[in-house]
């Protein structure tokens, strides 16, 4: 189950299907959508080159399992790695988010936005 307002399945799909004004609005806001996500997508991508290749930070997956093997590390580079990872993670999941819905919305559905109301 998620909290996240995809459209679920053929009822809601049929009951959310707009007219044609509509329809074409929708569209229009898809590739808006899609472009927005693509920056988002771009934004990602640089910063985690800047972070990992420019400041040298590693990945906190590389962190986890260094500390599984007990080595040392100082705890600046851990907490470091681990903020880095959580904007990471948060700005993927609304780069794809953003995707699926403008997919849906260039369909011509009035799918509400990946963030909406939560």
């Amino acid at each position: 189950m998620t909290v996240i307002p995809y459209p679920k399945g053929s009822a809601t799909s049929v009951a959310s299907r707009p007219r044609l004004p509509k329809h074409a609005v929708s569209q229009i806001k898809g590739v808006k959508l899609l472009a927005w996500s693509l920056v988002l997508f771009f934004l990602w991508r640089d910063a985690d080159r800047v972070i990992h290749a420019h400041f040298g930070i590693p990945s906190y997956a590389d962190l986890f399992a260094l500390s599984a093997t007990r080595a040392s590390f100082p705890c600046w580079l851990a907490w470091t790695a681990l903020i880095s990872a959580f904007f990471e993670k948060l700005l993927r999941l609304s780069y794809l988010g953003h995707q699926y819905i403008a997919i849906c919305r260039m369909a011509g559905f009035l799918a509400l936005r990946n963030t909406y109301a939560l």
